[in-house]
């Protein structure tokens, strides 16, 4: 199956009521690589949440027009966010770190 024919299929299969394509839960639990999940694009919203991982998350090189929320993120490692370019604010508050901060 090519990559735009999983596009219609998941289309078709996988959009609720409310219009929006929706794969929520899928297990990957027993699979040792990685998930690669590069290049998305919408004209609606993109949502990332719940996820659960013993390796790390890596997200980077995001085009957004709208906002970026990103939060209640529980982290055993380190949180490393560089080198964003931002038109409008940035909000942080409510952290809690063990360890030191690095500006």
């Amino acid at each position: 199956m090519k990559k735009q024919e999983l596009v219609k299929l998941l289309k078709k299969e996988f959009t609720n009521k409310e219009g929006n394509i929706d794969i929520s839960g899928l297990d990957f639990g027993d699979f040792k690589g990685g998930i690669i999940l590069n290049g998305i694009k919408s004209k609606g919203y993109i949502e990332q949440s719940l996820h659960s991982n013993k390796g790390y998350i890596y997200q980077c090189r995001h085009s957004n027009k709208g906002s970026i929320d990103q939060s209640d993120h529980s982290n055993k490692g380190n949180i490393e966010q560089s080198e964003h370019s931002n038109e409008g604010r940035i909000f942080q508050y409510g952290h809690s770190n063990k360890s030191e901060v690095m500006n």
